[in-house]
């Protein structure tokens, strides 16, 4: 089974499945290597890897789910990978990532799965995304309908 087939057939599961499935199928496709699971709001990996310009390239094998918002008058729009698998080098290690969405209840969630060769590195990847994703860069925070 390749990766396509893989989320394909996770998202005709109940939302309650769609994770446990793919943890319990990606290291068949992943034998040795770590495989980090999570769904972190503070995890913007399309802002991170263009900032820092680390090499980043997607798997045209996999279909590339995009979701275009609008980011307010005289903003313009952004791009979010909503589902689709990644290929990004950092620090001389090469990040496989895959992300996928499902709705959970009334909320879209996007959930990443970290393929690194080992565990310290995928950790060492996600903190490093997340602690830069979290500063504030002349933005104004808005706490609205229980988010920011």
């Amino acid at each position: 089974m390749d990766i396509g087939t893989l989320f394909r057939s996770a998202l005709d599961l109940s939302p309650n499945a769609i994770g446990y499935h793919l943890n319990r199928e990606l290291p068949r496709l992943f034998p040795g290597r770590a495989i980090l699971f999570g769904a972190e709001y503070g995890f913007d990996l399309e802002e991170y890897v263009e900032a820092m310009a680390c090499p980043f390239e997607a798997d045209d094998t996999i279909f590339q789910h995009i979701k275009t918002s609008w980011n307010g008058h005289g903003r313009g729009a952004s791009l979010l990978n909503a589902s689709g698998w990644h290929r990004v080098q950092w620090e001389g290690e090469r990040l496989e990532i895959g992300l996928l969405s499902w709705n959970e209840g009334n909320c879209e969630q996007r959930y990443h799965w970290i393929v690194a060769s080992a565990q310290e590195i995928a950790q060492r990847f996600l903190c490093t995304v997340c602690d830069w994703s979290s500063e504030v860069r002349g933005e104004v925070l808005v706490f609205d309908s229980g988010s920011w």
